[in-house]
């Protein structure tokens, strides 16, 4: 005999018998997430074939002739990248297409479970209460505890076949997240650079207009604003070759960066001196006299007065 708890006759059904599993419907679209799963493997396993081909094209073992030479130096940049985005996407393709199979075997067994438990849920429901009416009113209660106990047992026995179909779901849900992140583990890894890309963006901006300003003021005033100029063009420089390795700049960015800070005029200036001077001994302090001026205005010193 099952006691009559006011358990029975709440809107919510209970967890599942020996599974305590909630009664629900499984969402997902099962055959969407299956065939992209599918597409993802393919393209992963396509991309380390094209990664192979690039690199034995990059290494010189394949491909003859002019056309073929200038795609080198672009394969050889291209080839690691491609590789390893293809390790990454072809495991998680397939453990994606393994859980959307899964979960397209449970998803119409579970619906059907969990709509005929609702019906079973709503007999129990009346039982109970019918049979807690009766027991306050002081009728007779055989029969009704007997209708109870069969309604209780009727929705126990359909709720316990939810259970296996849960735990295939569970476990495909379990291997797929795993999966997952193993892939991205092993697969493509963000850099420090790659994660300070968007700082160093934003920072090469400020960088250049904070440039232009000292070096309007540097023409204007001179002083301490020329080194301060320069280690700001110092900064943008270096930024702007943090962002080429990185791939967010390209080598007309670097050129114009470094002709920013590049003292042209002392440069000039100690070619001028060096081809003037007489015999090496000479040519040679011209020369050391010249990139210490080029240097001093590289950070800014400039060159003392005598």
């Amino acid at each position: 005999m099952t006691e009559n708890d006011p358990k029975y006759r709440s809107l919510s059904m209970l967890a599942t018998p020996d599974g305590g599993h909630e009664l629900r419907r499984i969402s997902g679209n099962a055959e969407d997430i299956h065939t992209r799963g599918v597409a993802m493997k393919d393209l992963g396993e396509r991309m380390q074939k094209a990664a192979n081909s690039l690199s034995a094209l990059a290494s010189g073992t394949e491909g003859k002739g002019a056309s073929i030479d200038k795609l080198r130096d672009s394969a050889d940049d291209v080839h690691e990248d491609l590789k390893k985005a293809g390790i990454r996407y072809a495991p998680s393709g397939e453990v994606l297409s393994d859980y959307g199979k899964t979960l397209g075997e449970v998803q119409g067994p579970i619906e059907v479970i969990v709509t005929e438990c609702e019906t079973l849920w709503g007999t129990v429901r009346t039982k109970s209460t019918d049979l807690e009416t009766a027991s306050q009113t002081g009728d007779d209660t055989s029969t009704l505890q007997s209708e109870f106990d069969t309604a209780v047992q009727d929705w126990e026995d359909e709720a316990r076949k939810y259970n296996g179909h849960w735990d295939s779901w569970d476990a495909a849900y379990d291997r797929a997240h795993s999966g997952l992140e193993d892939a991205n583990d092993n697969g493509v890894k963000d850099s420090w650079l790659d994660n300070a890309l968007p700082f160093l963006d934003a920072l090469g901006t400020v960088l250049t207009w904070v440039g232009i300003a000292l070096v309007v003021a540097a023409c204007i005033i001179g002083g301490p604003f020329v080194l301060a100029a320069a280690l700001v063009g110092l900064a943008a420089l270096g930024t702007t070759l943090l962002r080429y390795a990185g791939g967010r700049a390209t080598l007309t960015d670097v050129m114009f960066a470094a002709i920013a800070v590049f003292p042209f005029g002392k440069a000039f200036g100690a070619l001028k001196g060096i081809s003037k001077a007489a015999g090496p001994l000479g040519k040679l302090t011209a020369g050391l006299k010249g990139g210490k001026g080029m240097l001093g205005d590289l950070v800014g010193l400039g060159a003392r007065p005598a």
